[in-house]
């Protein structure tokens, strides 16, 4: 009887598989187990293999035999998604982080309309101030408030767009540990 080498049981849910051209009892896997061992294994691989490609090429290879495991990306089926989701936090950053990147856009917009109305009617009265003393005072104390005025519109717009860059980050992320890498069984040639 066969049994994964991995688990060395032979009774799992899902069938043996041979992934590469390792023959005897190192033969057969089970699918799953390998998944999660390449995953501990490799991290860093594993992660961009899934996210950089559809093809059947992995760059995974096993240590024994050094053939590559071929096989596809997949998304889990519903039943799995939902399970990683309830698993993982960051659904609800990312539900969360939406309206606030909204608000910090809006307010940006807001901020900086009203400092470019403010300078233009401050511009508007230096132009018809006479003196020339006067005018240099006017422009001094303008430049002041517009760089003051300028300060919470850098915040914000420095703000939006570093939290949406994170909430993308954590979907990529999401959305990865919702893939799964399908190993090909390789055919033998007796």
């Amino acid at each position: 009887m066969s049994e994964c080498r991995i688990c060395l049981n032979s009774s799992n849910d899902s069938a043996l598989i041979s992934p590469c051209m390792c023959s005897g009892s190192i033969q057969y896997v089970h699918s799953s187990c390998l998944q999660r061992w390449l995953k501990e294994k490799y991290p860093n691989r594993y992660k961009n293999m899934l996210s950089r490609t559809r093809s059947c090429s992995t760059g995974l290879k096993c240590e024994l035999c050094k053939y590559e495991f071929q096989g596809k990306i997949k998304f889990l089926g519903l039943s799995g998604i939902l399970k990683k989701l309830k698993e993982t936090q960051a659904l609800i950053y990312i539900v969360l982080n939406v309206p606030v990147i909204l608000y910090l856009v809006y307010k940006f917009n807001h901020l900086l309309r009203h400092l470019l109305n403010v300078s233009k009617s401050h511009i508007n009265l230096i132009r018809i101030q006479s003196s020339g003393c006067k005018k240099f005072l006017m422009l001094i104390k303008f430049y002041i408030r517009f760089l003051v005025g300028l300060l919470p519109v850098a915040v914000f717009g420095a703000s939006a767009p570093t939290i949406a860059y994170s909430t993308m980050i954590l979907a990529k992320n999401l959305i990865s540990e919702c893939q799964v890498f399908e190993i090909k069984s390789v055919s033998r040639k007796m």
